[in-house]
């Protein structure tokens, strides 16, 4: 889908047209007007035209718009927002691109295998030992996800229990699965 550049009607199909030297992408209706010097909006048959419509209704045309514009701005008319928006296509795989910054799919594997690493890298800069970070990750992500209303926006930790219970003495305990705590920071 594609807009006239006359009307800025979308369409399926565009005609190429040369116009005082300039090729456009008209419409089917747009271009039978070009072809026959006929003004798009009143009929008329003329020598000089502006963007497929006879001098007069130009006027009235470029009138209408610069009142559109003026009321815009004075936040009265949302209206004339599609005539100011790039006429550029913004397609699903455009979005997609645009959200994934262009690094594509974002999979349910692909996100869970960042988080996994993101996890692990935290864990082994906080002092845990990588050995044990990925024993207990299953773990970590089950807590993470069961309990992600009560841990968001909120400071966590994460302690792996491994051989004291001194570890877990005294914090304030979200939850718990096996040797994995999430506590209050």
């Amino acid at each position: 889908m594609s807009y006239c550049s006359w009307c800025h009607k979308e369409t399926d199909k565009l005609n190429l047209a040369n116009v005082n030297g300039e090729t456009l992408k008209l419409c089917d209706s747009c271009y039978e007007f070009n072809t026959k010097s006929q003004c798009r909006s009143c009929g008329d048959i003329y020598v000089t035209g502006v963007n497929g419509l006879c001098l007069m209704c130009a006027q009235v045309e470029s009138a209408s718009k610069a009142k559109k514009r003026s009321e815009l701005l004075t936040g009265v008319d949302w209206d004339l927002i599609s005539d100011c928006v790039s006429d550029t296509e913004f397609t699903e795989a455009d979005y997609e691109r645009w959200v994934t910054f262009g690094q594509g799919n974002f999979t349910p594997e692909i996100r869970r295998a960042n988080r996994r690493r993101w996890i692990t890298e935290k864990l082994v800069a906080s002092g845990y030992p990588l050995v044990i970070v990925e024993s207990n990750m299953d773990d970590i992500e089950s807590l993470l996800d069961e309990h992600f209303s009560k841990i968001l926006n909120n400071k966590i930790k994460i302690v792996i229990r491994t051989n004291s219970t001194k570890q877990v003495r005294g914090l304030q305990i979200v939850a718990r699965k096996n040797n994995v705590f999430i506590a209050k920071a």
